[in-house]
């Protein structure tokens, strides 16, 4: 079983941010932000309320609109539960009740002399309290709450953030670290809790591929290295010396020369041969053969007649064969003192390591053009099938034939 060689980064930030249960934080969090908000500023109105009451009064003052303010705070916060409305969203909703419901006691209330000093004093600082907009949490200060070692959680929220804290245990600190400032990074660019973490899911993807490119590029170049070693290694063993092989090839004309003129001369030392070798192997064929002469077995018709012999080959034809295994020979002789520049042969040796030269000078020379030789390997066929096409144009061999050229005269 082999893993995955490739995983999309919008997997692995959604798998990693579902494994550390962010959302499911997040929302616990935005869920007490909203709670907190309607018990804060309910607060503050209750408190007025029993100010107003003790003035009048009146236990029951306003009590049955103050139940039913409380009411359609809980349906704002179901609605946010429900995924219904924005964090944001709701907190203006809560906020716009609460202050409709100040500036309806305030009318309500406005003409009776007995709270006109609660009304004149207080209510305004009510009013500029509930308006004052109380500020989300941000992805930024719910990864802070993660990764610190803070012990006064509220109770609401104390169980989700123990179990998502377990969870980043198992992670490297260097990656806690990045979560850290890639959280501060979409902090800065979101607008809202939520709005953070889908920020927070972009910036993860973001530093996975620009991970994974510097982790390609230093893999690629180890796999350089290794290659330019493995060459190195490989032309230290066939004794594949650049210097060497490019000796040679510079001399490929003249080796053909050498080798044409070898063969040249013994011909003109050996004697003449027959102009035709047709004269030099008389063959029964050239007398015709009577009818009765053909083989009696329809089975054999290779077989002689009984009565004709074999005829023996001359000494023109020794002659011949003599002379061409000598000039196969002469030739073989020859191509044997010209070896292929790789290997470690005598011929080689003697061309790599010549007797005028000091070794100090040789096997440096050896060891850069197997270094040389190395590197070539290394760059692989592309590479120079590449430079060869820009460098010698490489190009099909003719041109494509017309249809005339097909035509029959």
């Amino acid at each position: 079983y082999s893993g995955p060689s490739y995983i999309p980064s919008k997997t692995f930030s959604d798998a990693l941010l579902q494994q550390l249960d962010v959302e499911s934080l997040t929302q616990k969090i935005s869920d007490y932000t909203m709670r907190r908000l309607g018990e804060e500023k309910l607060a503050l109105v209750e408190e007025i309320l029993k100010a107003l009451r003790n003035s009048l009064g009146d236990d029951a003052l306003l009590e049955i609109e103050f139940e039913d303010l409380r009411q359609r705070l809980r349906n704002i916060r179901d609605d946010f539960r429900s995924n219904r409305i924005s964090l944001s969203k709701s907190m203006d909703l809560a906020t716009e009740q609460i202050r409709q419901f100040i500036d309806s006691t305030e009318a309500y209330l406005q003409n009776n002399n007995h709270c006109k000093d609660i009304i004149v004093r207080r209510l305004p600082y009510l009013k500029h309290a509930v308006e004052m907009k109380k500020l989300e949490p941000t992805i930024g200060e719910v990864m802070a709450l993660i990764l610190s070692n803070r012990g006064d959680l509220p109770p609401e929220l104390e169980e989700a953030v123990v179990q998502v804290r377990s969870r980043m245990t198992q992670l490297p600190p260097q990656l806690k670290q990045n979560l850290m400032i890639l959280a501060n990074q979409a902090q800065m660019r979101s607008d809202g809790l939520q709005d953070g973490l889908r920020k927070l899911e972009q910036e993860v993807e973001d530093w996975f591929n620009r991970s994974m490119d510097r982790s390609s590029g230093v893999y690629k170049r180890n796999a350089k290295g290794v290659a330019i070693v493995l060459g190195i290694l490989l032309a230290a063993a066939t004794n594949a010396d650049t210097f060497l092989v490019v000796d040679r090839l510079s001399r490929d004309t003249a080796i053909r020369a050498a080798v044409s003129q070898s063969a040249n001369q013994f011909l003109n030392q050996s004697p003449p041969a027959p102009t035709r070798f047709r004269d030099a192997f008389p063959t029964a064929g050239q007398q015709p053969l009577p009818s009765n002469l053909l083989p009696p077995d329809a089975a054999a018709p290779g077989a002689l007649p009984p009565d004709v012999t074999p005829v023996a080959p001359t000494i023109e034809e020794f002659e011949i064969r003599r002379e061409l295994e000598d000039i196969r020979d002469a030739v073989d002789t020859v191509l044997d003192e010209i070896p292929l520049p790789i290997g470690w042969s005598e011929k080689n040796l003697r061309q790599q390591f010549p007797p005028q030269t000091s070794l100090l000078i040789s096997w440096p020379k050896r060891i850069l053009g197997w270094i040389i030789t190395g590197i070539a390997i290394s760059m692989g066929s592309s590479f120079w099938f590449d430079l060869l096409s820009k460098v010698v144009r490489v190009r099909n061999a003719g041109a494509p034939s017309s249809p005339n050229d097909h035509r029959v005269e």
